[in-house]
């Protein structure tokens, strides 16, 4: 499916997990193309980036959602306006009656958008050659238990376990739309081998755990994803992954994991 392609179907199971590699677009020399479709707001605050790579990164974001939302909605790219709450969670504006909700992520050259059809999501991307993995880290912003987890797993693989953590943390607090006011030693993770991640609140405010879902992945062996989708686990979750490079080419790989209540996933 190209850029004028068919208006994509998103069924109430299902979310849709979209991926820009960011190397193909610079290739392609895609900034000025970019720019000239994208409202005079979104350009400034994407000039507001001293680096050229963060100038690009942002054209590539703004652009991605643009182009996702009109490819379920056939609205043209410039009719989205969007609104943050008091945390910065990115919400529709307009059109006021769109029922889709989305959250981005990206990271060095990555870029994701997570889309559903009413739950709320969240999703975080992280490089795994980025060095982020330390002990003292683990111990200040961990619960206990996954502090024990990394401890207890082999050396080697601990920078991998812990983006495992720190990744499902970042898309469940980008998914409540709280952020940082949630501390995060307040939930924790479980990693069991073959099945899906599962949340645990050691802080009763934060209310049922059995109504999140969650789901990473290895996209190339390059980089991690989490995605928390705020549904109950009795209800099984389709997920889509979609690689695009926004107005130019879309490659939908249809159904490639399931969410179910046995928390089983491939």
């Amino acid at each position: 499916m190209d850029a004028t392609g068919p208006i994509l179907e998103l069924g109430c199971d299902q979310v849709d997990l979209w991926y820009v590699l960011t190397e193909p677009v610079v290739a392609l020399e895609l900034e000025s193309e970019y720019r000239a479709l994208l409202p005079a707001n979104e350009l400034a605050a994407c000039d507001r980036f001293v680096f050229p790579e963060g100038r690009r990164e942002c054209l590539i974001t703004r652009m991605l959602i643009r182009s996702v939302l009109s490819s379920y909605t056939g609205d043209d790219l410039s009719v989205w306006k969007f609104s943050a709450n008091r945390y910065g969670k990115p919400s529709i504006a307009h059109p006021a009656d769109c029922p889709l909700r989305f959250n981005l992520s990206h990271t060095t050259g990555l870029v994701v958008c997570a889309v559903s059809p009413g739950a709320d999501v969240g999703v975080d991307a992280e490089d795994t050659r980025r060095r982020m993995a330390d002990e003292s880290i683990a111990q200040h912003y961990f619960a206990p238990e996954e502090v024990a987890l990394l401890e207890a797993a082999p050396p080697d693989d601990r920078p991998l376990r812990f983006l495992q953590f720190w990744t499902l943390k970042e898309a469940f607090l980008k998914a409540h739309g709280s952020g940082l006011s949630i501390p995060l030693k307040d939930f924790s993770f479980e990693l069991p081998p073959g099945r899906s991640p599962k949340i645990y609140f050691h802080n009763p405010g934060l209310g049922d755990a059995d109504r999140w879902q969650f789901l990473e992945r290895r996209l190339g062996d390059r980089f991690q994803l989490a995605l928390a989708i705020q549904r109950p686990i009795a209800q099984a979750t389709k997920l889509r992954m979609i690689e695009t490079i926004p107005q130019h080419s879309t490659v939908v790989h249809e159904t490639t994991a399931v969410v179910s209540a046995s928390g089983s996933q491939p």
